[in-house]
């Protein structure tokens, strides 16, 4: 991935990550069509709304 190091399901706050590199503060989800569902979706908020306040 062009010299950057990601890990996977990187533990973040109170939350885990599918991919996240250090080295470029990027945190990757990969989300299927269970995401789509109200209560899930609503929770995906939530935690981009904490991941991006931790940057």
């Amino acid at each position: 991935m062009y010299g950057y190091d990601f890990h996977r399901q990187k533990p973040i706050d109170e939350y885990i990550v599918d991919f996240f590199s250090n080295k470029l503060r990027l945190a990757i989800e990969l989300d299927g069509y269970s995401h789509e569902i109200t209560e899930v979706w609503e929770k995906d908020v939530k935690k981009t709304r904490r991941l991006n306040e931790l940057v």
